[in-house]
């Protein structure tokens, strides 16, 4: 939709931005989305139902959704809601925008404008809004005439797919290959929590798996030759790479040895090559390459940007003409690319799936079925490789991943993953009578995960899914009294963080494909973007004074620690050689990051000044969270069935082990501001199985 004038407003649809004289308002995208709906028919009355399908479409949102967003354009526009002079609520009926709308001058006659829908997200039909200048009438006032197409349905949900449990056994069962006829599926199963994962193979009808392999090393995402004879497989730990073994059992082959290899691997449907991933000796990011069986020589067939972590879970097409793989960006954002065979152009047919962990082609090579995670859970998806929509795939699981479907006949096979994410906490005061034990907090059915304590401590920012998507929520110390911030009813979202003054929220959130930082009022209104680009905003911290959001980027030439004000503007950069920043020191004063290229923990003034290392590279070399304390810095790093949390001193270099978390999930840790507790995040019931599903449409 083109520029148009709303009262004193100009309205920039395309920009996601309202501006009135030098005043520069930006918008979120379903907020203008509503008001491009309403500004289609000026004075027309448009029903909730409506608007909930043009704007949400399939999403499944509650009506307090679009009353959220009609406050948030009343808030923009400083209307008053008992006496509105822009949009007025009609009882019962819906919403009519009631301020004159006028074209911007200079806009040639002719000229259409669309309100756009949603990208990414399956809509009814929007409405569609030719404005046509017919002449000048009087003082040159325009006349408008709208055309507004008859409502469309919006298409029916599918039913979810009938599955049943192919194993059930105690312990994890990952990465189903279910072979070219359909009749047996191998995975890796680690028999109980903790143990290392070693290939199996099962046959329909039959309780018992056939164990191929028994290395100490984990052995996972099993791949079938295409006469269904061999199973390939990869290896992990130092003789680690790429074997082959008999479906039926018997030796292994080594085909090509790596510790460097990422997740996945495929057979071509010729039986010459195997599709896996790796990154070099020298790091960068991974990059899918093709393995000779005739000479067992590799070459490489994508190359992703350096600052990427790289491309992962390569599978062919039936024809063997394409190949399809997940490409992670600098921000861990995963997207499927198509790459036509055999001279390796490249095209992106997916756009923000958030985390995708498993793709596979069906048996005509006309869809892709993978599993992603664009809002909330983990689930199926279709996606139409000829002209790219994705639509849902729903099933029965809470949680499916890595989808594997038969070459004949029509079945499927994918990972249900159940489990639980709470908040616990630890009194850290009683470390030095090591009396340390954590307790849960926050929890509740859904996921509950990366807490942050108030500047005065009283209240608790996290993440849950309780309304099934993620959104940011507020409870009080005690985990009492929770309630909901956000209503974004899609995006990801990270960790948030406090205003200095304890009334705000900022936090990264995925808009257009990207994560870009959004400050919320604690008293209400819809969340504002800060600065919106076409890069990741990846937020660390909110500086002691207000003044700045200091957060991750790459504007394409590395990977850079910047700063931008809350109220927005343009940003600059804060810290060249910086990677990740930790946050502020434990008295406010200085900045606590990660060197990108040194490596190790380092503080610099808040004003300015000489950095100083306060813990060597070797010593954060396997961390996972670190967070400054007043005596140091409290570290996590991995341990068998979880991780170690840890004290480590700048002045003496000691590091002192305190507590074993058994099943921490590695996102988040936070310390209240007196020092004394310490929350983070914990995995339960963790269970694994697959899912066989007998009649594939």
């Amino acid at each position: 939709m083109s520029p148009f004038i709303l009262g004193e407003w100009t309205v920039h649809p395309a920009l996601n931005r309202i501006t009135r004289g030098e005043e520069t308002i930006p918008v979120e995208p379903r907020v203008m989305h509503v008001l491009a709906c309403l500004a289609s028919r000026p004075g027309d009355v448009l029903s909730r139902d409506d608007l909930l399908e043009w704007v949400w479409g399939e999403t499944i949102v509650c009506e307090e959704s679009l009353t959220r967003t009609i406050s948030e354009l009343r808030r923009i526009f400083g209307d008053d809601p008992r006496n509105p002079q822009v949009i007025e609520t009609i009882r019962k009926g819906g919403y009519r925008l009631i301020a004159p709308i006028e074209p911007v001058e200079g806009a040639p006659a002719g000229t259409t404008f669309e309100a756009l829908p949603d990208t990414g997200k399956p809509t009814g039909v929007p409405p569609l809004v030719v404005w046509t200048l017919v002449g000048l009438i009087a003082a040159a006032v325009a006349v408008v005439t709208i055309v507004w197409p008859p409502r469309s349905r919006a298409p029916a949900r599918p039913t979810a797919l009938r599955g049943s449990p192919f194993t059930s056994y105690r312990g994890h069962e990952r990465f189903p290959a279910i072979s070219p006829d359909g009749t047996q599926i191998a995975f890796a199963w680690d028999r109980d929590e903790g143990s290392d994962y070693d290939i199996y193979v099962k046959q329909r009808n039959t309780e018992s798996p056939l164990q191929l392999t028994d290395a100490p090393e984990n052995e996972v995402y099993p791949t079938w030759s295409p006469d269904g004879s061999t199973i390939a497989f990869l290896r992990g730990g130092e003789e680690g790479g790429i074997f082959t073994i008999p479906v039926l059992g018997g030796p292994e082959t080594r085909l090509l040895r790596s510790r460097g290899l990422g997740p996945g691997i495929d057979w071509s449907p010729d039986g010459e090559l195997l599709a896996y991933s790796a990154i070099d000796s020298a790091g960068g990011a991974g990059s899918i390459r093709f393995l000779s069986l005739a000479t067992r020589e590799s070459t490489v067939l994508t190359h992703p940007a350096p600052s990427f972590q790289g491309d992962f879970y390569p599978a062919f097409s039936p024809d063997g003409r394409s190949l399809a793989f997940v490409r992670s960006d600098d921000a861990y954002m995963h997207d499927i690319y198509l790459t036509r065979l055999p001279d390796g152009e490249e095209r992106r047919a997916t756009f923000a799936q958030g985390q995708v962990v498993g793709i596979d082609w069906t048996r005509d090579g006309k869809e892709l079925i993978f599993a992603a995670a664009p809002s909330g859970n983990f689930s199926l998806w279709r996606l139409r490789v000829g002209d790219g929509r994705v639509t849902l795939l729903p099933t029965q699981s809470d949680l499916s991943l890595c989808p594997s479907v038969a070459r004949t006949g029509r079945s499927m096979v994918y990972e249900e993953l159940t489990f639980e994410t709470d908040v616990h906490q630890i009194n850290i005061g009683r470390r030095d009578r090591g009396e340390l034990e954590s307790e849960p907090l926050i929890c509740s059915t859904r996921l509950d995960y990366a807490p942050s304590y108030s500047p005065d401590g009283r209240l608790i920012a996290f993440i849950s899914t309780r309304t099934g998507h993620r959104e940011v929520w507020v409870c009080d110390s005690d985990g009492g009294r929770p309630r909901q911030i956000t209503r974004f009813a899609g995006p990801w979202i990270l960790q948030p963080q406090w205003s200095p003054d304890g009334r705000q929220l900022a936090f990264s959130v995925t808009t257009s494909g990207h994560f870009v930082i959004h400050v919320a009022d604690l008293e209400g209104g819809l969340p504002r973007p800060v600065f919106p680009e076409d890069r990741h905003q990846v937020l660390f911290h909110w500086t002691t004074d207000g003044r700045w959001l200091y957060y991750g980027a790459d504007p394409g030439t590395g990977w850079r620690i910047w700063r931008v004000s809350p109220q927005g503007g343009e940003p600059e950069e804060a810290i060249s050689d910086g990677r990740l920043i930790i946050g502020p020191s434990a008295d406010h004063e200085a900045l606590v990051y990660e060197k990108l290229r040194d490596g190790g923990l380092w503080s610099r003034p808040r004003g300015g000044g000489e950095e100083t290392c306060l813990a060597p590279g070797d010593i954060i070399r396997t961390w996972i969270t670190a967070i400054p304390a007043p005596d140091g810095i409290f570290l996590t790093t991995p341990d068998a069935g979880g991780a170690l949390l840890a004290h480590y001193t700048p002045e003496t270099g000691i590091i002192d082990t305190l507590l074993h978390f058994p099943r921490y999930s590695g996102s988040t840790l936070a310390l209240s501001p007196d020092g004394g507790t310490m929350l983070y995040d914990r995995t339960d019931d963790a269970q694994r199985d697959l899912i066989l599903v007998e009649h594939l449409q």
